[in-house]
């Protein structure tokens, strides 16, 4: 058995043993490895225990510089994510001496005796392990919440950033199940509905935490990020255009750096188009296509444009392209006029 616990994670992330996540995987799942040294040959059996506490910065630049290696090899996706939000503000230290809480006390009682009952320091001593069963109740309990959080992970879901993690999620709730019935029912020979109840319950907390912890670093995040931006940056040029609609080369010659370019901007302005945010129209007097709004008293025109004028709404390319999942808008960049429920008129 072995065990990599620390309150410094960055002595991991700095460490040789990163860069062998296949054998950390096998220690993991129990999975036997042959190894040799000199005129030795062992075969070996690990089940592993990994406890890392990390400064969010710390983790983050890991995970930048180990990105491939972390998650292609499904290392990472084996953890269990927690974030603490900082206390700095609320300490209070006028209060005497801290006391550990009487139920942490109780636990690490329990704890220390099944350590006793399974010491490991004595050579030849052992203790048989003992396999447990889910109950036929819970079995099904199981398969139908693996279905739920498995469909969140599909691409639109809320847990599609995280799908590799919700996948080992049934795995872990299995594990935490089995922890939670040795430590109340040590006679059990099954998992009832109840425990396997608490242990989901618990691994939702899990995977919601892991996703508001990586949501940021997702395509997702990045792409709400672009589509925000583009947007701030279309109503803005719209206003300095005397509340007209403006032309979609503009985008292309000064729109936000990054979204210039035509396989990045034609994503996130389908997506803006397609949920309602904005369009593209083209006058019937010439050709050129414009981005306009649609605002109480109808679309904003070109500036010259007379109100008669005659117009067709262009719908873009490829857009069964657009994601499946909604970008929103913060309210505050929305103009009153172009807000569908509105009270106010542009004119």
């Amino acid at each position: 058995e072995a065990g990599v616990i620390s309150d410094e994670a960055v002595t991991f992330f700095r460490s040789y043993l990163k860069n062998y996540p296949g054998l950390l995987n096998k220690a993991w799942s129990g999975q036997p490895f042959d190894f040799g040294r000199a005129d030795e040959k062992y075969h070996i059996a690990p089940r592993l225990t990994f406890s890392l506490m990390s400064q969010p910065d710390v983790f983050t630049n890991y995970i930048n510089k180990n990105d491939v290696l972390a998650w292609g090899s499904g290392f990472l996706s084996r953890f269990l994510f927690s974030q603490v939000v900082s206390s700095s503000w609320i300490r209070d230290y006028t209060r005497g001496e801290f006391r550990t809480i009487s139920t942490l006390e109780n636990f690490h009682k329990k704890i220390n005796g099944f350590l006793l009952n399974h010491n490991i320091n004595f050579p030849g001593m052992s203790t048989e392990r003992k396999t447990l069963k889910l109950a036929k109740k819970a079995l099904g309990e199981w398969q139908e919440n693996q279905i739920k959080i498995e469909r969140k992970a599909l691409a639109g879901g809320e847990w599609e950033h995280i799908r590799d993690i919700v996948l080992k999620a049934g795995s872990n709730i299995l594990r935490i199940a089995g922890i939670f019935t040795c430590y109340c029912y040590k006679d059990a020979e099954e998992i009832e509905s109840i425990t396997l109840f608490k242990a989901m319950h618990l691994m939702d907390w899990y995977l919601e935490e892991a996703s508001t912890i990586f949501y940021p670093m997702s395509a997702r995040c990045q792409f709400e990020q672009d589509a925000c931006e583009l947007y701030a940056w279309i109503m803005t040029r719209i206003r300095q255009n005397n509340w007209r609609a403006i032309r979609k080369t503009d985008i292309e010659r000064y729109g936000p750096n990054r979204l210039r370019r035509a396989e990045k901007l034609t994503s996130v302005l389908n997506q803006l188009i397609c949920q309602g945010y904005l369009c593209i129209i083209r006058m019937r007097s010439h050709q050129a296509l414009y981005v306009s709004v649609y605002c109480n008293n109808g679309y904003l025109l070109p500036l010259g444009a007379m109100y008669y004028e005659q117009f067709d709404i262009v719908l873009p390319e490829n857009i069964h392209k657009a994601k499946a999942y909604h970008v929103n808008i913060p309210p505050e960049l929305i103009p009153s006029f172009a807000s569908p429920f509105s009270e106010y008129s542009l004119f």
